[in-house]
């Protein structure tokens, strides 16, 4: 039934995970199956404390996978890093990961730090994280319980916050960002679907919310024979999307599109107005950044901060990075001073691109 690039309605047949699921249950079915199947050796998997908070944590154990069904997290959890430090190239593993996730993993890949055989990526939409504290803070002076907050959905009209799976509110996707804190660097983002994983997971398009079913689509062969091998199974069950759900999708993934526009465009002027180097020359050079870089090594690291001029470190650090930023916005999080860092080589490569050098 499943085709590469195929767009399916699929759901786990399990009641326990359908149940914990905040949509259809395929990421926990999919898991459960890799591990049991001893597909992979172990799994990263995220369990919530609420949206504001989440811990990383290997796991072999399927049950664990399960408990863990339904976490949401809105604030940045570095998944590339963690395979980056934990991860050995023989080890096999499945974890989920968002898009610039997706593309720091691609370079750790390329760069021979991990195989990319031996993982198995489950991608997920994304349609951007949130500041945990402005996130709260809005929440409270909304009168809103921060723990009682179960979803943050996005439509093609804004985005929606549901509480205790019965209340929501929407608001729209400028006024949302800026309100809610979304992060400067999801702000500007402009990849809210995964392009490299093995299968691509979200909600976005599916007809109702309470439908409980996974907007699912295989990117790989490899992604495409287990989704077949677990309907087979009757671990999960699917459907072709309709066209309607198609259209819907579509109409999500623009409007977030426009809204980063708007935002990129926004950032690039102050970034223009204030200049480059007056951010620049406030680095402090305590490395918080490149520690929090996913894509970095702790030898590089420490090699790079024995033998670079302190008064070449800053173009330096944006020279070497030119080419291997992923956008993630890990280093802009860190910054004691709030340097972008991400954003600067964002519009120094939009420039390259406009002046056609």
């Amino acid at each position: 039934m499943f085709k590469i690039g195929g767009e399916y309605l699929a759901r786990s047949t399990d009641p326990v995970i359908l149940e914990r699921a905040l949509s259809g249950g395929v990421a926990t079915a999919l898991i459960k199956y890799l591990l049991e199947k001893k597909i992979v050796d172990y799994a990263l998997i995220v369990r919530s404390d609420g949206v504001t908070g989440g811990r990383l944590f290997f796991t072999r154990d399927p049950r664990e996978v399960v408990e863990s069904a339904g976490s949401i997290c809105l604030s940045p959890i570095n998944m590339a890093k963690a395979i980056r430090d934990y991860v050995s190239r023989d080890e096999k593993i499945v974890l989920t990961v968002k898009p610039c996730e997706e593309k720091a993993i691609d370079y750790l890949v390329k760069t021979g730090r991990v195989n990319r055989e031996n993982m198995f990526l489950i991608g997920l939409n994304c349609g951007g994280l949130f500041d945990p504290f402005s996130l709260e803070k809005t929440m409270e002076e909304m009168n809103i319980d921060p723990k009682k907050i179960t979803d943050i959905r996005y439509h093609d009209d804004g985005i929606e916050i549901i509480i205790d799976d019965e209340k929501s509110f929407r608001i729209d996707y400028v006024k949302g960002y800026e309100k809610l804190g979304q992060r400067d660097a999801c702000k500007r983002c402009l990849d809210h679907v995964p392009k490299l994983s093995d299968v691509a997971l979200g909600y976005w398009g599916v007809p109702v919310r309470t439908a409980k079913y996974t907007y699912t689509i295989p990117l790989t062969e490899r992604g495409r024979r287990v989704l077949e091998e677990m309907l087979h199974s009757g671990l999960i069950e699917a459907v072709p999307a309709p066209p309607s759900a198609v259209e819907a999708r579509k109409k999500i993934i623009e409007a977030l599109n426009k809204t980063s526009m708007i935002a990129r465009a926004k950032q690039y002027e102050i970034l223009d107005k204030t200049g480059i180097s007056s951010y620049l020359q406030k680095c402090l050079m305590c490395m918080e950044c490149w520690h929090a870089c996913p894509v970095r090594s702790e030898k590089e690291i420490y090699a790079w901060k024995k033998k670079i001029d302190p008064a070449l470190w800053q173009v330096s650090v944006i020279t070497y990075m030119y080419d291997k930023c992923v956008g993630c916005g890990a280093c802009e999080d860190v910054c004691p001073v709030k340097i972008p860092f991400a954003l600067i080589i964002e519009r120094l490569r939009d420039l390259r691109k406009e002046l056609g050098v």
